[in-house]
């Protein structure tokens, strides 16, 4: 309350220093003392004249001039503010109703142990129902034949940034068949990528990373992989952004021409190119999850106005205040990213009792306890300091608006409305910052809190000046900044401190105490490195009418660089460095297919050992063969690490993720005592302990064993190689594809007859091949060296050619050393291209995974499906052609899938075709007419079947976990069983010999990975393996979704039906059970399995393999029996190439 007086030094008024003598003496009360020397002398004499004590007082500033002293003098008398001070105090506004909740308290609660029992319980309250309420949210309901959902973060992707999907993306495969039910949590449109970010040729920023998506509700959602999977949800209309939600994405493989589209306030970014990975959402699927937080803050929000209401003290109002928000924002309305509530509360106490410390110092030493002590307006207080508070803390929603998103010099040049927005905030500081020097100034502190901020000051320009390190300004750093001018109790100043608090609140519990000073590198994120940029020639472009062709080369890139890099349609498609020989680092070739109409976008960049710098803009090879040069300066492929969430990517790391498998099981096959079996002698095995080992620099695509098992087949890349199996050595390589290699198989009855299906990636080539081995021996194709010298040829003509070309052209020696490698590539694939020619042919499709067939038993017919893929999820036209090995020429065409086949082929006998899709039936065909006789309708996408030997029934599976026996001789179904050990996908299948057990394999979908064996005589399972990821040390949540990836995904029957081996995708382990004596095998990389007890002591079995590997298991296996041997083999696909383990086979006596 102020003080009022009756003279002009009370009332804060003033004589004006014109009207005094020079020589008056100085008034006592206008003078700065240290000591009231007036209390401890009686010395009566006169005052002291006036020049005498200028003198005294500036005896040591007599350099300063006398109009600049007095004005000092003035502006230090003004500063010290009216003696005595005018302390604020605020009365309440309509006290009786303000008060009320005091005087409540007085009349019920009179006594301190009864209002202290009262604070109790409404703690008690607040956390319970706070409690209660999350606890719902955590659940969500499972999805049919997935699952429970996996919690993701709003900017996890399947494509990762950064080029961390390695060439052509591979370290990202799957590209399709993979899935997941997914749960997001709510508000994840606003993450957005906070770096500029090339799609194509546009430059996003600023916006939800969204690609693709429909034009309206009738068309399939497809997106870019690259694309975050829960902002698309939205987008797609899955899931809210107020409530997030749950559902179901896939992968589809490759697409084209993802448009742009507006749709529940998420505009896509449109790309008129393909790439090679694309996710949808199943549709149909019920899914029941929500994000609480908008009922948590109501409950947050009515306890925090209670305990306001009728509180006096300004510790208890402060600290609890402080507490229950912190927890709100840490737990609720701004969570960081947490694979799961326990490791959330972790987080959050980690950060709490840190910020408890500061929030000590700040109601002691900053003001708080100023401002709040004494104050009886209690609406007052709880309007403006918890409402100001509770603002503050969720600032994440009341100020996402204001175009700032991090507060550095680089986001404010690129962001729009950035600098304006920090112009009208500063405007609106600096009048905020001018009243509290008013209000300051009257209380007589402003000269004290002049020189705290004065230090304040200092120390930022301290900052600033530092070499190597950027001063960095966060929320907690502005709420300490600005607290101190907040404390004394005025309206005002209650608002600003409620607002500074909350801010504090809100930095601390959502980031943590991050540091004030960082490093560039921290600091740049991904954002531009502003590094050079390639020098890019002017490229050849060829077109033709089945394939066009564009070359580019470029000068050798100067120190430090070692390397170059090109994206083709933001894909790392070529990494070359200087000492690879053959100057593969200057030169580049790409082709594409003229009909498809659509551009291609290339970006250039410098490596510097395994990292590119910055690539360039993009270039443009247009639609119609035109092309666009790059625009100056550089673009980006990289989004935005999303902080904490970078560790939860879908294929974070590669290396990473497979070092983090850990081999367990959660039930095992047994004995006929119930005992789990035991390894046999020889039966545990890793890698280096194999029998032989081919070496690939990638995984192969595949393998295949002719028909006398004389000799293995396999595919890398575009070529396919031949090795016999007496000692795995090469004996042919088949050159005809231009591009991967999708599906082959030898002949079943001759066994140098092989059939060969390219992907399709690069165009202008037949696509199914025939191949007779002993006319390639015969006819072979030039060799690698021979072309090589051939283009050396070439080159130097041309260069002669261009040299005497009028007006002559003068070439560096790196444009002609060049030439040799831009000609190579285009040598290579006509040589590929016209020996294909001559070779039997189709435009096509095989169809070679989930165990489908090619051939026919007997070899007579082929089955392929015509043309280019279709797309899946959607509703084109399947049609599978069979096709006369006799006549070479179709014989009908099964038409009416409308999504993708997964499995097809004949019965051994020939009487039937089926056919296994993702249209949610199998059907089945007469094999003499085409004549469809069956049909059967699931309830999901179907994976995979089979016929059993003696043609009376068939086995397949169905996406939501059942297994399904139908019997074809009257179409009834004679099996559907749905395992509970895992609701997964199903998509391996053997039967025996006998055609009484049937082998499933399974996982991946939404259960964990699993075997089972049923018997068709006992009608039910027999044995089960169920896999594990229990030993994985690695958050619960990681693990979980690390385990829907874990998957039995094959599985074979041998040995006349005594053995069953199983391959385990992700671990990329192989398992082989021996059904008689109870004996297991397993064949595995080295470091992931724990010493089985049975065999520890066996050096010759443990002590095999131990070496350290980077490489991981694959998803492929071929598997074969040696009569001759008598022994059974099996080639695992690995990353690092094919490694060829050996079983014995069963002899007649012990069979």
């Amino acid at each position: 309350m102020a003080i009022n007086g009756s003279n002009d030094e009370e009332m804060g008024r003033y004589r004006s220093l014109e009207v005094e003598h020079p020589d008056d003496p100085i008034d006592d009360s206008t003078q700065t003392t240290l000591l009231p020397m007036d209390e401890f002398s009686d010395d009566s004499s006169p005052p002291t004249p006036r020049f005498m004590q200028d003198q005294g007082s500036y005896k040591h500033m007599k350099w300063v001039p006398v109009p600049i002293r007095r004005v000092s003098r003035a502006a230090a008398i003004w500063a010290k503010g009216p003696d005595p001070p005018h302390i604020h105090t605020i009365t309440p506004l309509f006290p009786s109703i303000q008060e009320y909740p005091i005087q409540l308290l007085d009349r019920f609660m009179p006594k301190r142990k009864h209002r202290i029992s009262a604070l109790i319980a409404l703690y008690f309250a607040w956390i319970l129902t706070f409690a209660l309420v999350m606890r719902q949210s955590t659940f969500a309901t499972e999805i049919e034949g997935w699952g429970a959902p996996s919690n993701i973060g709003c900017g996890n992707t399947y494509w990762v940034p950064g080029n961390r999907c390695g060439l052509n993306g591979n370290d990202c495969r799957p590209f399709n068949g993979s899935g997941f039910a997914f749960r997001c949590p709510a508000d994840c449109a606003s993450t957005w990528i906070l770096n500029p970010r090339a799609v194509g040729a546009t430059q996003v920023n600023y916006q939800p990373l969204v690609i693709g998506g429909p034009l309206d509700d009738d068309q399939t959602p497809i997106y870019r992989s690259d694309s975050f999977i829960c902002a698309s949800a939205i987008h797609a209309g899955v899931i809210s952004n107020a409530e997030g939600g749950c559902g179901v994405v896939s992968l589809v493989g490759g697409h084209s021409n993802y448009p742009t589209s507006e749709r529940h306030g998420i505009k896509s970014i449109g790309f008129d190119s393909n790439f090679p990975s694309s996710f949808t959402f199943h549709s149909g699927t019920t899914c029941e999850a929500k994000d609480a937080r908008w009922q948590l803050l109501i409950v947050s929000l009515a306890f925090s106005i209670i305990i306001s209401l009728f509180t006096t003290s300004p510790a208890v109002f402060y600290f609890s205040i402080f507490t229950g928000l912190f927890w709100h924002v840490g737990m609720a309305s701004d969570p960081p990213w947490h694979a799961s509530k326990t490791d959330l509360f972790s987080n959050i106490l980690g950060k709490f009792l840190p910020g408890a410390f500061c929030a000590v110092i700040i109601y002691r030493y900053m003001g708080v306890r100023r401002t709040l002590t004494g104050l009886t307006a209690q609406v007052e207080k709880t309007i403006l300091w918890l409402g100001g508070c509770w603002f503050g803390a969720l600032s994440n929603h009341t100020l996402d608006w204001i175009p700032i998103q991090r507060l550095n010099a680089p986001d404010l040049k690129q962001q729009p409305g950035a600098i304006l927005a920090l112009c009208i905030i500063v405007g609106l500081i600096f009048l905020i910052v001018v009243s509290q020097i008013f209000y300051f100034r009257r209380e007589g502190r402003l000269i004290r809190y002049l020189g705290v901020y004065g230090m304040f000051i200092g120390a930022i320009i301290i900052s600033l000046a530092l070499p190597g390190l950027s001063l960095r300004i966060h929320h907690y750093i502005l709420a300490l900044l600005f607290l101190p001018g907040t404390s004394m109790q005025t309206r005002p100043a209650l608002l600003y401190q409620g607002i500074l608090m909350g801010l504090f609140i809100n930095g601390i519990a959502r980031w943590g105490f991050d540091p004030v000073l960082q490093t560039p590198e921290a600091l740049q994120g991904d954002a531009q490195h502003h590094s050079k940029l390639p020098i890019i020639s002017s490229p050849s472009i060829t077109l033709a009418e089945n394939v066009s062709t564009i070359a580019f080369s470029w000068l050798a890139p100067p120190d430090p660089f070692d390397g170059i890099s090109v994206l083709v349609n933001d894909v790392e498609r070529f990494r070359g460095y200087t000492d690879e020989g053959l100057d593969s680092d200057k030169q580049f070739t790409w082709n594409k297919d003229p009909k498809a109409k659509q551009p291609e976008y290339f970006r250039f960049a410098y490596m510097e050992g395994s990292s590119a710098w910055d690539y360039t803009k993009a270039g443009t090879w247009g639609s119609d063969g035109s092309w666009t040069e790059m625009a100056p300066g550089p673009s980006k492929v990289k989004s935005r690490r999303m902080a904490e969430e970078d560790v939860f990517l879908m294929h974070a790391d590669t290396h990473k993720f497979y070092e983090d498998w850990r081999y367990s099981l959660a039930k095992d096959f047994t004995s006929p005592s119930g005992k789990p079996v035991k390894y046999a002698k020889d039966g545990f095995r890793t890698w280096g302990s194999e029998r032989y080992r081919i070496p690939f620099s990638e995984s192969p695509n595949g393998a295949s064993i002719n028909s006398d098992k004389s000799l293995i087949a396999i595919a890398w890349k575009e070529d396919i190689h031949i090795y016999e199996t007496a000692n795995f050595i090469k004996v042919l390589v088949l050159r005809g594809h231009i591009s991967p290699i999708e599906g082959f198989d030898f002949h079943p009855k001759d066994p140098k007859l092989l059939v060969s299906a390219a992907s399709g990636f690069r165009p202008g080539e037949p696509t199914i091949l025939f191949w007779n081995l002993d006319e390639e021996k015969d006819n072979p194709i030039l060799d690698e060296k021979i072309i090589s010298k051939i283009a050396g040829e070439a080159a130097e003509t041309a260069i002669r050619s261009l040299q005497k070309a009028d007006p002559r052209l003068n070439l560096s020696p790196e444009d002609e050393k060049s030439l040799s490698t831009i000609i190579e590539p285009a040598i290579t694939d006509t040589v590929k291209t016209r020996g294909a020619a001559s070779r039997k042919s189709l435009i096509g499709r095989l169809q070679d995974g989930f165990q489908s067939h090619i051939f026919s038993p007997s070899g007579s017919y082929l089955i392929y499906m015509p043309g280019k893929r279709p797309r899946s999820n959607g509703n084109d036209v399947w049609d599978i052609k069979i096709y006369s090995m006799v006549t070479h020429e179709d014989v009908f065409t099964l038409s009416g899938h409308s999504d993708a086949m997964m499995w097809i082929g004949f019965s051994l006998d020939e009487s039937v075709i089926a056919t296994v899709s993702w249209d949610h039936t199998m059907r089945f065909w007469d094999a003499k007419n085409g004549d469809q006789k069956y049909i059967f309708k699931t309830a999901s996408q179907n994976w995979t079947g089979g016929f059993s030997p003696d043609s009376q029934k068939f086995a397949g599976t169905c996406g939501d976990g059942t297994f399904y026996v139908y019997s074809m001789i009257d179409g009834t179904t004679l099996v559907q069983h749905k395992s509970e050990a895992g609701r997964g996908w199903l998509r391996a299948l053997s039967w025996s010999a006998d055609s009484q057990a049937v082998a499933v394999g399974g996982g991946h979908g939404g259960g964990p990975g699993l075997l089972f064996l049923y018997c068709l005589v006992e009608n039910k399972v027999t044995q089960q393996r169920v896999l594990s990821t229990d030993a994985c040390q690695v958050e619960p949540e990681i693990r979980r979704m690390m385990g829907s990836y874990l998957e039995c995904n094959a599985v074979k029957f041998v040995d006349s039906g005594r053995k069953v081996v199983t391959l385990i995708s992700g671990d990329g382990g192989l398992e082989t059970y021996d059904l008689k004596t109870c004996e297991k095998w397993r064949f595995a990389r080295p470091g992931v399995d724990p010493q089985p007890e049975e065999i520890e002591a066996d050096e010759d079995c443990a002590g095999k393999g131990k070496e350290k590997q980077n490489a991981h298991g694959g998803y492929l296996t071929t598997i074969w029996e040696d009569e001759k041997r008598k022994t059974i083999w099996i080639a695992s696909m690995d990353s690092d190439g094919v490694r060829i383990w050996d079983l014995p086979m069963s002899t007649v006596e012990t069979a």
